[in-house]
């Protein structure tokens, strides 16, 4: 890499989770690419993680906190203290290939309205395949990306602001969708490979549930138009509602839903709808599989009886 190269930053948050920790920092620094910084926020954790990357890498920025803020709202903290050009939020268990920062840095490059990059996420046990299998894979333009396996151009956060600060997951549906509509775009390029664990398949937490019940029709209520709120947080909660019954914490899911009854005025408050073109053009990324970023404007004639279609179908093929 020459010296010109723009700054990267790796922003990882972590609780309680050293080994792989260890072992994401690792891949950080087996990177083809420099220059890199990485910014270290943990949640309030109760091991020896702090001790031991302050002790092995002591060039790391850490930011300790004294609780547990949540996933997103830690990675704001993060991405607020990086410096780079572009920012990979890392999941503190997940393995970057060796080229992933270089192969993300030449694409964004290329492109100035490309505002985020995201990998394709194999199990670590393909490591030894999944970079010629990436190879015929063919890119693709998208409508949301996955917090903790993507890269951020730094600039358009101030444009865009930051995640909201659900403690679970469902904040980068809202991050993408204020990136689509500040015109800027997100790209699914499957040549940068962050490994990680297969999901855990068991028990549902009813903590999950819980803010699944509160945050789907909040999520509804901060970015779409009022009939999208309507249309697109009653499916929402509806299909969130039968998944908790077939997990067995309904209960847990409609105390959620009462949380966000007291947390709505807080929503409306902070309401800042995208256009219904917008509302339009991700429901067609969504639903298509978009290799040219020509195509994205056809979701202008996106319509809304065929996401209904689409839905019906899929729900009733699941």
């Amino acid at each position: 890499m020459k010296d010109s190269e723009p700054l990267f930053s790796v922003a990882i948050v972590t609780q309680n989770r050293c080994q792989s920790l260890c072992r994401a920092i690792d891949s950080v620094y087996r990177q083809t690419y420099a220059p890199i910084e990485i910014v270290l926020v943990d949640n309030a954790s109760s091991d020896n993680s702090v001790e031991v990357v302050r002790d092995k890498w002591p060039e790391i920025k850490i930011i300790r906190l004294h609780r547990n803020v949540g996933c997103q709202p830690g990675r704001n903290i993060a991405m607020m203290n990086c410096k780079g050009k572009y920012i990979f939020n890392l999941d503190d268990d997940g393995e970057l290939d060796c080229r992933a920062i270089e192969l993300m840095a030449a694409r964004f490059e290329l492109d100035e309205k490309l505002a985020v990059i995201c990998c394709s996420t194999p199990p670590i046990e393909n490591s030894l395949t999944a970079p010629r299998e990436a190879l015929n894979m063919s890119e693709r333009w998208v409508g949301i990306f996955r917090g903790g396996a993507s890269a951020i151009r730094s600039s358009i956060l101030s444009e865009t602001g930051y995640f909201p600060e659900f403690p679970r997951a469902g904040s980068e549906a809202v991050l993408s969708a204020y990136i689509i509509d500040n015109q800027y775009t997100i790209l699914y390029y499957p040549p940068a490979i962050m490994y990680h664990p297969p999901a855990r398949v068991g028990k549902v937490l009813k903590e999950h549930t819980f803010y699944n019940g509160w945050h789907i029709p909040k999520r509804a209520v901060l970015y779409l138009p009022w009939p999208n709120v309507l249309t697109e947080g009653l499916w929402g909660s509806i299909r969130g509602f039968v998944a908790a019954i077939q997990s067995q914490n309904g209960l847990a899911y409609l105390r959620g839903c009462i949380r966000f009854l007291l947390d709505l005025p807080n929503a409306i408050s902070e309401r800042k709808p995208i256009s219904k073109l917008t509302v339009k053009k991700i429901s067609f990324l969504l639903y298509n599989n978009i290799e040219s970023k020509d195509d994205i404007n056809k979701g202008s004639d996106f319509s809304l009886f065929k996401l209904v279609y689409i839905r019906w179908n899929r729900w009733r093929c699941s």
